[in-house]
């Protein structure tokens, strides 16, 4: 079945004029009440059938990572690469198909990549900025409360470092691709069409930050979960969830390569805190400055569609 997106003002509604597949009959009611509740047919996945999935994602990671390490132990380099390209989204690209395969959805309704309009683009890039630096000082102030151990740094720090598969290909390619299929195209869709549009959006957000396994990436993951949603919602494509997931992850490795001025900045704004508190101001300033652009976008649209 395909939905047109309504768009609400808090006075009127209407429907875009770009139909987009895999917006919900949650999104489009109002008062938030799910198909279910209209006496349809619960639309896969729900929340539980989600976590299932995620489940089955990383055990199905594990089984095809112990036959790498078995035969690649002397070969970093290649063990490295087949994973990158190889494990993690064949891992990935398994469940995403069988979850695509059970949700009877059509291809484009489940994974839309239409193109956006360019002020739809520059209110998105304005609050992955403005996210970008909310992750930030959020993950500052998670290190000074709980700070990770030695360890993990020394891992980060050699994925960053290191060979071009995990510092790169992993992180700026394979994952956009293989977590925004999945999470924002997927599970999302599921939801969009079980629950109201504020709770699909937040579970997606929640599952997809608790997906990453690091207490320490929590909260920034949870961020980007939200902001990335909100693009499919409003644009009805995943083409910016895509690129603009691919972008967050390109800039702290960009930053861990050709920055020297990173740690003296860190090291300020611990004795500094009206710098710590402006960056924080701003970067809500323009995570909500975009998403009211978002906002005011859709609805424009939406009532010249109306009219035209």
């Amino acid at each position: 079945m395909v939905f047109n997106l309504t768009v609400m003002d808090g006075r009127e509604s209407g429907h875009r004029s770009v139909t987009y597949p895999a917006a919900a009959a949650g999104a489009n009611m109002r008062d938030g009440s799910s198909a279910k509740g209209l006496g349809k047919r619960s639309a896969y996945p729900r929340v539980l059938q989600a976590v299932l999935l995620l489940v089955l994602a990383a055990v199905s990671r594990i089984l095809l990572d112990i036959p790498v390490w078995m035969f690649t132990r002397p070969h970093t380099e290649v063990r490295s690469a087949l994973m990158a390209i190889v494990v993690a989204p064949l891992s990935m690209g398994l469940v995403i198909y069988w979850g695509y395969r059970r949700s009877a959805s059509p291809l484009r309704a489940v994974f839309p990549l239409a193109s956006i309009r360019l002020l739809q683009a520059a209110a998105m890039i304005l609050m992955l900025l403005g996210a970008s630096v909310l992750v930030l000082e959020s993950n500052y102030v998670m290190s000074l409360v709980w700070p990770k151990p030695a360890r993990l740094v020394n891992i980060e720090q050699g994925l960053r470092h290191g060979d071009i598969w995990n510092a790169l290909i992993a992180p700026v390619v394979v994952g956009p691709l293989t977590e925004e299929f999945l999470f924002r195209g997927l599970i999302l869709h599921g939801f969009l069409q079980n629950y109201g549009r504020r709770k699909a959006l937040l579970v997606s957000a929640l599952l997809f930050a608790m997906f990453h396994l690091n207490p320490w990436q929590f909260s920034g993951a949870l961020v980007m979960g939200v902001v990335f949603g909100w693009w499919l919602i409003e644009s009805g494509s995943l083409l910016p969830c895509l690129l603009g997931h691919a972008l967050a992850n390109l800039l702290p490795w960009m930053a861990s390569r050709y920055s020297t001025g990173l740690g003296g900045l860190k090291a300020a704004t611990v004795f500094n805190p009206v710098w710590f508190g402006g960056f924080a101001v701003f970067g809500a300033l323009s995570l909500l400055t975009g998403a009211w652009l978002l906002r005011r976008e859709g609805v424009r649209e939406a009532r010249s569609g109306r009219h035209g």
